[in-house]
């Protein structure tokens, strides 16, 4: 027997053959469902769905991605056996690729009451659909002033709000 024993379970290793172990990561060439759409599709609550996560799925076969949590094809298979359901279309609840939002740049009209809430603008409303004011979350209110220029991501479907990209004015007014 020319082979050494490994570590690994006793198994056989020849000694010009190296022993790798490949991990399942998820990489970008998987598609990924956003959960909260395959719940909804499903008929099932998120919470459901959370326990279904942590008690019968890998790391791998999930991701989370800011607020958002995405699961695998494996998953979604998985899923499908668990609860009997093979026809479920799930094609709408597809990851978008993985491209940032695009910031867009907005003009403060007026802050709420409420601090953590904006009012703005497109600075330049010329076009009918940019010039409905937009609604911009932000950490704190308090120093922004009215015609102040501020730089804000797009809403997503799952979340209705603009939210302030980077950080808020230091001293009121100053940006």
């Amino acid at each position: 027997m020319g082979g050494r024993v490994c570590g690994r379970g006793g198994q056989l290793v020849e000694p010009t053959q190296k022993f790798y172990t490949m991990k399942s990561t998820p990489t970008a060439e998987q598609n990924f469902y956003l959960e909260s759409c395959v719940a909804e599709r499903f008929g099932v609550t998120r919470h459901a769905l959370e326990n279904f996560r942590s008690h019968e799925l890998k790391k791998t076969e999930w991701k989370k991605e800011g607020r958002d949590i995405y699961l695998s094809e494996r998953a979604i298979e998985k899923l499908r056996k668990s609860l009997g359901d093979p026809d479920v279309e799930c094609s709408s609840c597809l990851k978008n690729g993985s491209a940032a939002p695009e910031l867009v740049q907005l003009v403060v009209i007026r802050t709420y009451p409420n601090p953590r809430l904006l009012l703005a603008r497109f600075p330049d409303p010329t076009t009918p659909t940019d010039a409905a004011p937009v609604r911009v979350q932000c950490l704190n209110n308090a120093n922004f002033r009215t015609g102040m220029k501020i730089k804000a991501k797009p809403p997503t479907d799952s979340f209705p709000l603009y939210r302030l990209e980077g950080r808020g004015p230091r001293f009121p007014g100053r940006w």
